[in-house]
């Protein structure tokens, strides 16, 4: 009764819940991932050019800088937007994935609705993603995953909106699809499943083929409109960007075939997947699955079509290739499991009133335990860059792995150190050694971080000794060495 009167009322509760998962403790959460520091440390860099070009001191000459953007220039915006608003703190780039994983929850609300025409089955999806761990991981990182995830969906969401021949929404569906684009070059595939969706409206309900020319025109604009403004920028010498936007891509589509091959394995995201989302909302996406693609091929509809591509299409494109078989490919899956995760379960439970309560009842309870480890996660980059700002220490120098998270909070008293090796390369004027590529047990009890083997996500916030026998041996005597200590309770 309370659904069918007051639907808006239930989907403002669950955004109001998905929202407090994404942004408990945020300023305090802290930073993980290397790629979180480059970001970081890209937009800071430009945010201070721009307050010197405020203050006229900008000098107009081209000055190579370590970090770029990675080519994901439409997310690196927004984290200065944030320093505008914020200043230059770490959770600058926290909050812009926090509030698109947010505004994700109505857009899904209303992507499911447009699909199913069905209030609940629309709730019910945006209540999957509220509690989604998989989610709800990527809105809390400073990672460009859950804000590409928005402009990709509001894209298709568009998109369908276009199918009755609305040529400006269709125009806006194709620059939300490049904007997305250039906020994770990755997605560029899905300039050509566009065309393809269009393509099969084309010869199923006529459409006209200028539609194909607006949509790949505008699906590219973002781009050209990154490459014009770093352009310009470089032949005016201001010096804001050592390259220009399509160079960065370039340089980023070559680093991926040169990445470390991780091997073929289909099947290597649904075990997180299942960790991640719990047995019945996996089981509930399976089977959806398989029981979409038999009601596609006995009654093809476009929008299912799409909804169904959208859920396998990582799954197959990055479960095969080897080079991109890490979790972060797979977040495009999220929003689309939720919406299918929720048509199965009102198709086969929607007469068994009892039955479907307890099993909304479930997937919040098991939803809410998931996420609790999640939003407890808590990094100690900032405490250790603060203990070492009340040390008045000189200069300090940190190994590559995770140089520009240093960078960020330290700025140039952080000296990158290639290999642990080159410690006596290292200049006289650096007193302190910070190392972090050490495992953490507790942490990597975590389903997400089990899938990097190769990394720890930990840092160091006390003095301490070392377990390395060879940095035990060749450490220069002058410096001191801080180490990881357990901080995450």
């Amino acid at each position: 009764m309370l659904l069918k009167k007051y639907p808006w009322i239930i989907l403002i509760l669950i955004i109001f819940l998905g929202g407090i998962l994404r942004t408990y403790q945020i300023k305090e959460k802290g930073l993980f991932f290397y790629d979180e520091g480059i970001y970081l440390s890209f937009a800071k860099d430009k945010f201070q050019k721009l307050l010197h070009l405020k203050e006229n001191k900008i000098e107009r000459q081209i000055k190579y800088s370590f970090f770029s953007s990675g080519g994901k220039f439409g997310y690196c915006f927004f984290i200065l937007i944030n320093f505008f608003l914020f200043g230059l703190k770490d959770y600058a780039s926290l909050l812009v994935s926090s509030f698109f994983g947010i505004f994700t929850l109505y857009l899904i609300f209303l992507y499911s609705k447009r699909i199913y025409k069905d209030y609940s089955t629309a709730l019910l999806s945006a209540l999957i993603l509220a509690l989604s761990g998989f989610h709800i991981m990527y809105s809390r990182h400073g990672l460009p995953q859950s804000l590409s995830i928005f402009f990709l969906y509001l894209s298709l969401y568009l998109y369908l909106l276009s199918l009755n021949n609305n040529i400006i929404i269709l125009a806006l569906s194709g620059f939300s699809l490049g904007y997305a684009v250039s906020a994770h070059y990755n997605l560029i595939l899905y300039i050509i499943i566009f065309m393809f969706f269009e393509l099969i409206n084309y010869f199923k309900n006529k459409s006209k083929f200028r539609r194909f020319l607006i949509l790949f025109t505008f699906s590219i604009l973002p781009l050209f409109l990154w490459q014009s403004l770093t352009l310009i920028d470089k032949i005016k010498f201001f010096g804001f960007f050592p390259e220009t936007y399509f160079q960065e891509l370039k340089s980023n589509f070559g680093a991926v075939f040169q990445q470390t091959s991780y091997g073929i394995d289909p099947f290597f995201a649904m075990f997180y997947l299942q960790k991640m989302e719990g047995w019945i909302i996996f089981i509930s996406f399976i089977l959806g699955s398989f029981f979409l693609i038999k009601k596609i091929k006995k009654n093809f509809n476009l929008e299912e079509f799409s909804l169904l591509t959208f859920a396998l299409f990582p799954l197959i494109w990055y479960g095969f290739y080897p080079h991109l078989r890490v979790l972060r490919s797979f977040a495009c899956v999220s929003p689309a499991l939720a919406v299918i995760a929720s048509w199965f379960i009102f198709k086969i439970f929607k007469n068994k009133k009892i039955i479907l309560n307890l099993l909304i009842i479930l997937i919040i309870l098991i939803g809410i335990n998931n996420a609790v480890p999640i939003i407890k996660l808590k990094s100690v980059y900032a405490k250790t860059a603060d203990y070492l700002k009340t040390k008045k220490y000189n200069m300090v120098s940190a190994p590559l792995e995770m140089y520009p998270i240093w960078n960020f909070y330290l700025g140039d008293k952080v000296y990158p150190l290639e290999n642990l090796r080159n410690l006596k390369n290292i200049p006289k004027k650096f007193s302190v050694l910070i190392n972090i590529w050490h495992w953490d047990k507790k942490l990597t009890n975590y389903p997400y971080f089990k899938s990097f083997p190769q990394s720890s996500f930990s840092a160091f916030n006390a003095e301490g000794g070392m377990k390395d026998k060879y940095i035990v041996k060749n450490i220069p005597k002058k410096m001191i060495y801080l180490y990881y200590i357990k901080d995450l309770k």
